[in-house]
């Protein structure tokens, strides 16, 4: 096939890496830097049938926590110290992340999600964008 490499390694976008707030911070007192990555077809149609029964509020929640690299909210010692703190058990990364932050939190959180994977903009808007 013609262009084969094309197809099997594209070009992606970087992760993104943003502050979500000053609330967590680091040893040295400086705030902590989030990462998020775009999901692979794939996972979304995962996430999709395991929340086919849920909200679409839900299901974004889900996804953002799914792109989530920092804090891993897989990672066993987190979801230990926040199954704790929450006084059930956590085993989703949406759960830890719902427990991980507030309202406004949350809220940036889904919001950037949307911005990163430009969601809800038609391609008249990205072109206008371009011009601009």
């Amino acid at each position: 096939m013609k262009n084969l490499q094309a197809f099997l390694n594209p070009k992606r976008k970087e992760n993104l890496k943003f502050i979500l707030s000053d609330a967590f911070v680091g040893e040295d007192g400086a705030p902590v830097e989030w990462e998020m990555r775009q999901l692979s077809a794939e996972e979304s149609v995962e996430l999709g049938n395991t929340y086919a029964h849920a909200t679409p509020g839900e299901i974004l929640g889900a996804t953002v926590a799914q792109s989530l690299v920092f804090p891993n909210l897989r990672d066993a010692e987190l979801l230990a110290a926040l199954s704790k703190k929450a006084g059930r058990n956590l085993l989703k990364p949406l759960d830890a992340l719902l427990q991980l932050v507030t309202d406004p939190e949350y809220a940036k959180l889904c919001a950037t999600y949307v911005r990163f994977n430009e969601l809800g903009q038609t391609f008249a808007e990205k072109v206008e964008e371009a011009k601009n």
